[in-house]
Order: structure tokens, then sequence, then C-alpha cells
């Protein structure tokens, strides 16, 4: 599980390494329809989701490797895991 805090927030990206579903949680906000791209280790976008009610987005499509995750409050390195 990774923990990253931002501006006073925590934030926890779970499960990393993932699979199908990653869920972000912070400990004061709802992260409930907030804009999310997963970005390759260049940069570039490979996916650009809203996540779902309960705070997580499908990553079911994504090949094995590590990716950055970028949402309002930073970018969060995370690791995919297919198969």
């Amino acid at each position: 599980m990774t923990t990253t805090t931002l501006n006073n927030n925590s934030l926890t990206v779970f499960p990393n390494p993932a699979n199908d579903f990653i869920y972000i949680r912070n400990n004061q906000v709802l992260l409930e329809n907030e804009n999310v791209d997963i970005m390759d280790y260049t940069g570039k976008i490979i996916l650009s989701s809203r996540l779902n009610s309960e705070g997580g987005i499908s990553i079911k499509l994504l090949n094995n490797g590590l990716y950055f995750l970028k949402i309002k409050f930073g970018v969060i390195k995370i690791i995919v895991r297919t198969g």
C-alpha cells in the first residue's frame, strides 16, 4: 500500500501492485468523480477517466508496468500486474 502526503491530506492508493482496479482514499475529502490520468514513465497519458462512486478506477486495459497516477492532489506511482 502506498501513502503519499500532499497539502496535509493523506492519500492512499491500493492495491499496489494492482490487477483490475485501483482505489484512492483520502482521510478528509471524498474522492468521487475526480479526474484521474494514468501516465507511462515518459509522461504520456495512457488512460484518462473519473473515479467511480467507491473511489476506484478500472485498469484492466493496462499492460504490466510502472505507471504514474495524476490527480488534483499530485502524482502517485503505481505498479500494474496483469494475468
